[in-house]
């Protein structure tokens, strides 16, 4: 069975570097590692990613919930949430287009959780 391949979209260096490595204890692949959001819409156009764990602010002028939409409509990727956003602040944000939610710090198992449910759909 061939691993899949996750894109980490992280503009906090700890957080992102926490989550590659749980990954890939947990043998999954992955793609990039980028906190740019121009950049991810690059990636997402350049190289294959099964699913992309996305935080909602991201360096650069594109955030998060702009690419999730076009990462679904354009290129059909499941996005997984991971954000430090209030519930508050999230609605006010239209954060809607998502298979899965993971409030920062990330627990390991509602992770594994989130993949197997967005890898299912």
């Amino acid at each position: 069975m061939m691993k899949k391949k996750i894109m980490i979209a992280e503009d906090e260096a700890i957080i992102a570097f926490d989550l590659m490595k749980y990954l890939q204890q947990h043998s999954y692949q992955i793609s990039s590692v980028i906190s740019n959001g121009e950049k991810v819409i690059e990636e997402i156009r350049n190289k294959h990613t099964d699913l992309i764990i996305m935080d909602i602010i991201l360096d650069g002028r594109k955030n998060g919930v702009e690419i999730a939409k076009i990462a679904k409509d354009k290129y059909n990727i499941p996005v997984i949430y991971l954000t430090g956003i209030s519930i508050e602040h999230q609605s006010k944000l239209g954060i809607n287009n998502y298979d899965a939610l993971i409030s920062k710090p990330f627990e390991g198992k509602e992770l594994l959780s989130a993949l197997e449910h967005a890898f299912k759909n």
